[in-house]
């Protein structure tokens, strides 16, 4: 809901942001187009995809300058730049080690973990201190890998929603999704003081 209280028709996401003045930019040439083309009928709501380190750095500033409420959280891009394996040309997130479990999945390295505990305390944070609902969602392409407990499951019950870049990724991502935070919540369970 905007600040009247209105249930958007529209979001829109500026992708590969990595300063709110992008965003700010976006708001603006929507506010402008609304206003001309259809009189201010429009109720959007203007998000941004965080796929750089200075893009999840300045989500704070985004919540309290500019009252965005809408943030995708881009794996594929961001993942490479926080460990520093970006490179365009290779497929895939580096992993540094393998679960203790017996499944042998390939973790995510303790860099990417820690950055996102950061960033998600960090927006979460600012949204309480001023008062906004905000969304927050994980996108890329989601597997069984990345969506293990011991890597982006255990955000899981620290974000809204999981995107599909597939229609028919829907049905297996709900129940890699389910099985994540069960696992996340049985691992905080057995073990409160890990």
């Amino acid at each position: 809901q905007d600040a009247e209280g209105t249930i958007p028709d529209l979001r829109i996401f500026v992708p590969y942001v990595d300063d709110p003045s992008q965003v700010q930019q976006v708001q603006q040439m929507a506010r402008k187009i609304n206003r001309e083309e259809f009189h201010a009928e429009i109720h959007y709501a203007i998000g941004a995809t965080l796929e750089t380190p200075g893009g999840c750095r300045t989500a704070v500033d985004m919540i309290r300058d500019l009252n965005v409420k809408n943030f995708a959280i881009g794996t594929n891009d961001l993942f490479p730049l926080v460990d520093g394996s970006a490179d365009r040309h290779k497929k895939g997130t580096s992993y540094n080690s393998t679960t203790s479990d017996g499944t042998k999945t390939p973790l995510l390295s303790r860099g990417i973990v820690r950055f996102l505990k950061c960033m998600l305390h960090d927006i979460r944070s600012a949204a309480q201190k001023e008062r906004a609902e905000i969304s927050i969602g994980l996108c890329g392409e989601l597997n069984q890998v990345k969506l293990h407990p011991h890597n982006l499951g255990q955000f899981l019950p620290l974000v809204d929603y999981i995107a599909a870049g597939r229609p028919n990724q829907i049905p297996s991502l709900k129940i890699l999704a389910a099985s994540a935070i069960a696992q996340t919540m049985a691992d905080e369970y057995y073990n409160p003081f890990k």
